[in-house]
């Protein structure tokens, strides 16, 4: 009696035998974290991105978030993001999670940049400026508030110019 050729490759039929599987994952991989690597340059060169460092440096600085929460602090990633902005003008609003030693809060925060001058001085960019910070802390039922400021972005977004102006 002949034995029976044994067979090398898959034993489930989807044409695949491991190598052009690796390749294709791979390859699938590779232009995920391509576009994960874009996304995060395009946020860290926006205004969101150093409205969040403002916002952690202030939190970092306020002595009752930090008794509040314990120290030290560890600000999470954003999980709401909204932002809009020019080359003379934008705005900011974004949330994330706080934890310190103690207890975990989630912070809001709001930012805008607009125009300095007017008439016949030259239109020059300003730097980010915080307009609205709190932090709700878990279990308590009053938000600790660090920058006292309307949130205009809980309703509809900001207009780019300031009130009053054209």
């Amino acid at each position: 009696m002949s034995e029976s050729p044994q067979q090398v490759g898959c034993a489930v039929p989807l044409g695949c035998c491991g190598c052009g599987c690796l390749g294709l994952l791979a390859v699938l991989g590779l232009g995920l974290v391509g576009a994960g690597i874009l996304v995060w340059n395009g946020i860290r060169a926006s205004g969101a991105y150093r409205t969040y460092q403002l916002a952690v440096e202030q939190l970092e600085q306020n002595a009752v978030v930090v008794e509040q929460l314990g120290d030290p602090l560890r600000p999470g990633w954003p999980s709401r993001l909204r932002f809009q902005e020019d080359e003379q003008a934008g705005w900011a609003c974004l949330s994330f999670l706080i934890t310190g030693s103690r207890r975990t809060g989630e912070v809001a925060v709001e930012s805008e940049r607009g125009v300095a001058g007017k008439d016949s001085v030259p239109l020059t960019r300003t730097a980010w400026q915080l307009r609205h910070l709190q932090v709700k802390v878990d279990g308590d039922p009053q938000a600790i508030r660090v920058i006292e400021g309307g949130s205009r972005c809980e309703g509809e977004e900001p207009p780019l110019q300031p009130e009053g102006e054209i």
